[in-house]
């Protein structure tokens, strides 16, 4: 991965408890994992992870990522939108 871009989406409804600094280190955490895309529209693949953070205070927090790959080598994380979650799948 050489890039993250990140949506805008996440303002609209999860802005209180979300940022693009949490982001970063939501994708962060994805490294080195391998995922299975959890849909398909239009021949693009999207794909969803929860992942489980530590805050600043050391709380456990539980958040899901939607992204996709994009890049003439699917080298760049397009992150679709990011939120927290009470439980993970």
């Amino acid at each position: 991965m050489t890039g993250v871009i990140i949506g805008q989406h996440y303002k609209d409804n999860h802005a209180e408890s979300m940022n693009d600094e949490i982001i970063i280190q939501l994708v962060q955490c994805l490294d080195e994992k391998t995922f299975d895309p959890d849909s398909t529209s239009k021949g693009i693949e999207y794909y969803v992870a929860d992942v489980q953070f530590k805050n600043e205070l050391n709380k456990i927090k539980n958040y899901r990522l939607i992204w996709l790959f994009e890049g003439e080598r699917l080298e760049i994380i397009g992150v679709i939108n990011a939120f927290r979650v009470k439980k993970t799948k």
